[in-house]
């Protein structure tokens, strides 16, 4: 029987601090306790896929080796983006779990309806009141050629650019990570996507003020700034740890969150919360349907694509082609 936000909310809150520590494991599975072949997007997603520990359980459906245990516990927050979501919901891993799922809130459309309705969803909003004058403006990315394409960059750029027409450009700040593509093979003629997004980024913010990891790690504290995830329709990562750590470090999301009565505000940080929601009811909008006979045609021909996400080297249909195929659907 699928929890409400209350019930939720009760059995969170009845959890005894022995049982905390119990989740602390189920929050953050030991990678010797998970399938090896499976973390292939983990690693290329770093650190964005980094554990973290709450009592909603969060972890990616490809990592733990079995999800037997999570049915002790109340609930799982799902952290998957719409593509590993999808192959989950086709290799059936959420079947016969008895706990509460939960997902992001912007890819309900890519579950079944069915699914839709018995889930619940979240988003992340922070503890303090929304701040849209802040001082500077750090945006960040995943170059692989799969978090976002360049064109959605260049889209995401103009808007923050207009929005934030006050500051100057050095007070924008980008931290592009390069990481290797897990999700498809690049031709050889093409340009690689870390050289489109430089052109871009000098084109739209010429004077932006750009960062390497190194630096990012030396800021001690994000007082008195926005930031931007700039990811295509969370095809790779549903929750990503940076957005927690940078909220948790009192930094502002750019724009203003939705507001909304109905939900559940469980406090992760001093300074933000994990939201709970219920479905947006009434809908039957779903690609799962259209998803599902061509990752049964992969999982049949694409003998690659189950040591996860490795790239084809077959001239044949790859999870290069579901890729494509989904960011489409997602952006009709």
């Amino acid at each position: 029987m699928p929890l409400t936000i209350e019930k939720l909310k009760d059995e969170i809150s009845s959890i005894p601090n022995n049982r905390l520590m119990e989740q602390l494991y189920l929050s953050g599975f030991k990678k010797t306790d998970c399938n090896y072949s499976n973390l292939h997007l983990t690693w290329a997603t770093d650190p964005l896929s980094k554990d973290y520990f709450s009592p909603l359980n969060p972890c990616f459906t490809y990592e733990p080796k079995t999800l037997e245990l999570l049915n002790t516990h109340p609930c799982w927050l799902v952290r998957d983006g719409a593509l590993s979501l999808l192959d989950a919901l086709n290799t059936e891993v959420f079947h016969d779990l008895e706990c509460q799922l939960i997902f992001r809130k912007e890819l309900q459309f890519v579950l079944p309806v069915e699914k839709q309705i018995s889930s619940l969803y979240f988003d992340l909003v922070s503890n303090r009141p929304y701040v849209k004058n802040t001082k500077k403006v750090l945006m960040y990315t995943l170059i692989n050629g799969a978090f976002t394409s360049p064109e959605h960059f260049e889209e995401t750029l103009i808007k923050a650019r207009e929005f934030r027409s006050d500051l100057k450009d050095e007070d924008f700040v980008v931290l592009m990570l390069m990481r290797e593509n897990q999700f498809y093979q690049l031709p050889s003629e093409e340009i690689h996507p870390a050289y489109e997004f430089t052109r871009i980024l000098k084109r739209i913010i010429p004077k932006a003020t750009v960062i390497s990891e190194n630096d990012f790690d030396q800021i001690p504290s994000f007082n008195n700034w926005s930031f931007l995830e700039i990811q295509e329709n969370f095809l790779v990562i549903g929750d990503s740890y940076l957005n927690h750590y940078l909220l948790s470090l009192k930094a502002q999301p750019l724009y203003e969150p939705s507001q909304t009565n109905q939900c559940f505000l469980l406090k992760q940080s001093p300074n933000h919360s994990i939201r709970i929601l219920e479905p947006i009811l009434p809908s039957h909008k779903t690609v799962a349907p259209y998803a599902e006979p061509i990752l049964k045609v992969l999982e049949k021909n694409e003998v690659k694509i189950k040591t996860y996400w490795a790239p084809p080297y077959a001239q044949k249909i790859t999870f290069g082609c579901f890729y494509e195929w989904l960011k489409k659907r997602l952006n009709e």
